[in-house]
């Protein structure tokens, strides 16, 4: 049995609740720097929920693949996905740097939706497509993020 996805999305998601904890806590650029966000932007707390929700659901996905011989490729993606996640993190919340961190989320978004593709195309499980739809949903909330780190003006 392979652990290896699940930890690391596990420390993924302690070291970007950490860093943007930390950003928030010490009011960083995010609340004193007069910035405007849309309207429509949830309570930080409805993002922790969503975010937890889909870190699980992103881990069950690639572990589930990992265990059925996920394509050596497509287990680097699932990784990079990762790396990204943690890079937007700290370029948006720690530097301020709305434009790169609109290059990185554009970036997940399209990542996401070839993994989406990707499952469906080079696995063959008794799941393969339920993992997919399970990419769609983080998919579609990237697509809602994206909208929203779009929206930050300063």
């Amino acid at each position: 049995m392979v652990i290896y996805p699940i930890i690391v999305v596990i420390i993924v998601f302690i070291i970007a609740t950490l860093l943007s904890w930390q950003s928030m806590k010490n009011g960083g650029w995010y609340k004193s720097s007069g910035i405007t966000v849309s309207k429509s932007q949830p309570r930080n707390y409805v993002f922790s929920l969503v975010w937890i929700f889909l870190y699980t659901i992103y881990a069950i996905i690639w572990q589930y693949l990992a265990n059925h011989k996920l394509p050596d490729w497509l287990n680097v993606l699932f990784a990079f996905n990762m790396v990204l996640n943690l890079t937007w993190v700290w370029i948006f919340f720690t530097c301020g740097d709305i434009p790169f961190s609109q290059f990185i989320i554009l970036a997940l978004l399209v990542l996401t939706f070839y993994q989406s593709y990707a499952i469906l195309k080079y696995t063959d499980t008794k799941y393969s497509e339920l993992c997919s739809f399970g990419m769609l949903l983080y998919a579609f909330w990237l697509v809602a993020a994206t909208g929203l780190n779009f929206s930050v003006k300063y």
